[in-house]
């Protein structure tokens, strides 16, 4: 007579994974760096209090984004000798990392 053992199954689940998710400023900052290379050869923190100054200017010049690229474009002249391109990049860094009051006024812009 043989003799009968339960037999037990152990069953493996998979941990459910958590993955991460930059956030917005995260992802801005990502981005423009992309967009303005050089702006890599200095850290996050350098980087980001540039962007406090274009928020300065972007309250100077009462959120007209047009003057404020101009700005940013004259004043890296012989330095980082930003494109439009490049300001546009930097603006819209500036507005999702530092100066979010500006959001809706930057979208308008945008868009127009």
């Amino acid at each position: 007579e043989q003799e009968s053992r339960p037999t037990t199954t152990t069953e493996y689940s998979v941990p459910p994974t958590t993955a991460y998710t930059p956030s917005p400023a995260d992802r801005a900052y990502e981005m423009l760096i992309q967009e303005v290379p050089v702006l890599g050869r200095n850290t996050r923190t350098d980087v980001e209090d540039m962007l406090g100054t274009v928020c300065k200017v972007i309250d100077g010049a009462d959120g007209d984004f047009s003057v404020a690229g101009d700005v940013v474009v004259s004043s890296s002249a012989g330095s980082f000798d930003f494109t439009y391109s490049d300001a546009g990049a930097i603006l819209g860094a500036a507005v999702i990392i530092r100066c979010p009051e500006w959001a809706s006024a930057a979208s308008d812009f945008a868009n127009s």
